[in-house]
């Protein structure tokens, strides 16, 4: 990544992660203060990549529920970040980018079933 203070800012007011730990050239981010879940590096010799054409592109953060979905949707709406979602049937999600225009997927996993007890398909 280009720019390591952007990134670890948009995760930090965005995203809502803090830091676990950092240095110059990377930052160890956490939801709940313990457990690492996004490493951010900045080599020294950062060479501009084309967007979304090698590398890590897309990552997806499965939420407990529909209700946290709901929360971090009226989060992004309150930041006014420009975001997309979809239901995918079994599953419902919220998509944003990040700085470096990797693609975040909040998904909930979202069971549907019909008056018998059974799934819908």
């Amino acid at each position: 990544m280009m720019n390591l203070h952007q990134s670890v800012t948009f995760y930090q007011e965005i995203v809502g992660f803090q830091v676990l730990k950092q240095t110059k050239q990377q930052a160890i981010l956490t939801a709940d203060g313990i457990t690492p879940l996004l490493i951010l590096e900045q080599p020294a010799d950062v060479i501009p990549k084309e967007a979304r054409t090698t590398g890590l592109y897309h990552f997806a953060l499965l939420l407990p529920t529909r209700a946290d979905l709901a929360n971090f949707l009226y989060h992004i709406l309150q930041k006014g970040y420009r975001l997309g979602a979809s239901d995918h049937g079994v599953s419902e999600a919220i998509y944003i980018d990040d700085p470096t225009e990797m693609e975040l997927k909040f998904i909930v996993i979202v069971l549907h079933q019909n008056g018998n007890g059974q799934i819908k398909k």
